[in-house]
């Protein structure tokens, strides 16, 4: 007889716990879901006479009766895991890759803030005369969160990866204990490959990936541009954009700003949403969470996998 657990008698949502299981033999992990909060899934796969050497849960969340199995991939990947195609097994947050063959070029790798803007960031990872666009959307597509969370582990002495959808950041043990190989990759409309990977001081990328997360946290536009996704009152934004945009015009009618000045345009507009929209009381507490994330690399549970 199938456990379930009962619907959520608000929502009428079914719970759903996604999980991974190591079988004895095999270097990875398997994926699975069940309809049940999490206290029951062990029972439960025992129950099916199912054999596995480790059990971890990546994910609990509720979805519509039938729908669960529809974003097991999708939620594994928003929380570090890694699908390792040449094993047909995932890889979890803290383990490591097998080294790709060949060698890689001493250099300390820099990250460069290119833009916040709608709900969306931009910044490039260079080091050893090549560069590794990432761009990430807090709703959907957020490397900040499992960034954070690699950063913990580093601290820890350990190793593994930060990586969400088409972006990918690996950290792996070399022969000396002050050095690691870092390797960077993303891929942009699934046509165009960003490859890095460079050897470099632990501590050092330590303090630059940190570095970079608390620089977020103090920039202006960070909060409305990024977090606020479609929680803003509309008619103030709206607003704001129609006062901007007249705004401007006038700047440029009075010769103060370049017409063609793209990111001149932007940082005005994004000065007066600053300015004239609020943040609503139902996104305090997210946000909060957030930018505490930001300056002392606590991830909140929900938003990794914690192993």
């Amino acid at each position: 007889m199938l456990i379930q657990s009962p619907p959520n008698p608000k929502t009428g949502l079914i719970p759903h716990t996604i999980f991974a299981v190591r079988v004895r033999g095999e270097d990875g992990w398997r994926l699975g879901t069940r309809p049940v909060t999490p206290d029951l899934l062990e029972k439960v796969l025992n129950d099916e006479g199912k054999e596995y050497e480790t059990l971890r849960v990546v994910f609990q969340h509720e979805v519509l009766d039938g729908f669960g199995e529809h974003f097991i991939d999708e939620h594994t990947r928003n929380r570090g895991w890694l699908f390792d195609y040449s094993r047909g097994l995932w890889i979890a947050p803290d383990e490591s890759i097998l080294a790709p063959s060949g060698s890689s070029v001493e250099a300390m790798p820099d990250i460069v803030l290119n833009e916040i803007h709608c709900n969306r960031i931009t910044f490039t990872i260079g080091a050893g005369g090549n560069e590794v666009p990432v761009w990430g959307d807090e709703f959907l597509y957020d490397p900040l969160p499992p960034i954070a969370d690699l950063i913990s582990r580093l601290k820890l002495g350990q190793h593994g990866h930060a990586c969400i959808d088409d972006f990918e950041m690996h950290v792996l043990q070399t022969e000396r204990s002050d050095f690691v190989r870092f390797i960077a990759r993303s891929t942009v409309r699934n046509t165009k490959c960003f490859w890095l990977d460079v050897l470099c001081c632990k501590d050092t990328l330590i303090d630059k990936l940190a570095q970079f997360l608390r620089d977020l946290s103090a920039h202006p536009d960070f909060i409305h541009q990024y977090l606020l996704d479609d929680a803003y009152n509309q008619e103030e934004w709206d607003a704001a954009l129609e006062l901007a945009d007249i705004s401007w015009e006038q700047a440029v009618k009075d010769g103060k700003v370049d017409e063609d000045d793209y990111q001149a345009e932007i940082e005005w507009a994004n000065r007066v949403v600053r300015e004239k929209v609020s943040i609503p009381d139902q996104s305090q507490e997210f946000i909060g969470l957030y930018m505490k994330m930001l300056t002392t690399l606590d991830v909140p549970e929900r938003w990794v996998s914690k192993l």
